[in-house]
């Protein structure tokens, strides 16, 4: 099972996911993304992976897709927090350098801050 929650900080968004990312949990956090989007547009877009314990081919295609959604919008997406089992699977798809990655949050909002962002409007949780 997969628990999100959405926060902004400043003009970035943070979504903190714990549980796994797969076939069968997936389209939550899909939904959440879209719904961010569409609504608040984000420059910036930080998934919190650190409570996530496991990720299939089908997380990492939301992984990627999210990251593709973020260029085509000129944002910046920042996985951080990435447990052994999910970094382990990401560095042999030598996904690791396709991704910013930071080792905790408050680096990825560090990196954030470095960026021209927007004010958009509080998010609410999902």
């Amino acid at each position: 099972m997969l628990t999100l929650q959405s926060r902004q900080e400043g003009c970035t968004v943070i979504v903190n996911a714990a549980g796994k990312i797969t076939f069968d949990d997936v389209r939550p956090l899909n939904d959440l993304l879209q719904k961010i989007y569409a609504k608040y547009q984000p420059k910036a877009l930080v998934l919190n992976l650190a409570e996530v314990h496991q990720v299939d081919s089908s997380g990492i295609g939301l992984l990627v897709a999210s990251r593709n959604a973020m260029n085509r919008r000129m944002g910046q997406l920042y996985l951080c927090g990435l447990r052994p089992p999910v970094k382990t699977v990401m560095e042999k798809m030598n996904l690791l350098t396709y991704f910013s990655v930071c080792a905790t949050e408050g680096d990825a909002l560090r990196e954030t801050s470095s960026l021209s962002l927007f004010e958009a409007e509080p998010i609410p949780n999902p």
